[in-house]
């Protein structure tokens, strides 16, 4: 079961009360999918997870907060462009927020931000869109890969949601390679699965939404 729970919030940048939506629990059953988009009930709550002021357009998961340099990202050319396009609002608000955060160099919130934009556009039917999009969150993830620390098992999350996002944009030949070196490095393990499972997809040329839980069965 989702709770929702009606808020007033004032934005950070402009002072303005905005009335929200926001969850205040939910629950998720079954499987994700593989770019780690949960399953229902979660999965239905993306209008409730990131708003945009109504006065000045800062958006973000929290309306409360912000940065320095946010206001100049609320003025910049694409985050205007994205307002005065014909995403669906739930989209830009979540494109909006991803600007900031990629501004911000927050990789990993621009990174899910994007796909949740991207998922708007799934709900709708728009693949020339969503596809776009997750293209931005394939820069985000190959990103937060040029910056890691080393955390083996954050990095190939990283790098199976990357697959992923590239099988989903057609990136066929791009997303192959990742997975044969995951395959190589990781053989036996869960990872290395997941990946062989993604190879045999990418070798298929299917592009659409898979969840975890369509591996072969033994896979697991």
């Amino acid at each position: 079961m989702t709770t929702l729970a009606p808020q007033t919030v004032k934005c950070a940048l402009c002072g303005q009360k905005t009335e929200i939506v926001a969850v205040a629990s939910t629950n998720e059953f079954g499987s994700c999918d593989l770019d780690l988009r949960p399953p229902p009930m979660a999965r239905d709550t993306l209008k409730h997870q990131v708003f945009r002021c109504s006065n000045c357009g800062f958006s973000s998961s929290d309306l409360t907060k912000s940065k320095k340099g946010d206001e100049a990202s609320i003025s910049c050319p694409e985050y205007l462009s994205i307002i005065e396009g014909d995403l669906p609002e739930v989209a830009k608000t979540f494109c909006c927020a991803a600007i900031i955060a990629s501004r911000r160099n927050d990789l990993e919130p621009a990174c899910f931000l994007w796909l949740g934009a991207a998922w708007v556009c799934d709900d709708q039917g728009d693949n020339e869109n969503a596809c776009h999009l997750r293209s931005h969150a394939a820069v985000a993830l190959q990103g937060m890969l040029d910056v890691s620390k080393g955390n083996a098992e954050a990095d190939d999350t990283t790098r199976l949601v990357l697959i992923d996002v590239l099988r989903r944009t057609r990136r066929f030949t791009e997303a192959a390679a990742l997975c044969q070196k995951m395959c190589e490095q990781e053989s036996g393990d869960f990872t290395a699965q997941l990946a062989a499972y993604q190879l045999s997809l990418v070798e298929a040329e299917d592009d659409q939404a898979h969840r975890v839980d369509e591996l072969p069965k033994g896979a697991e």
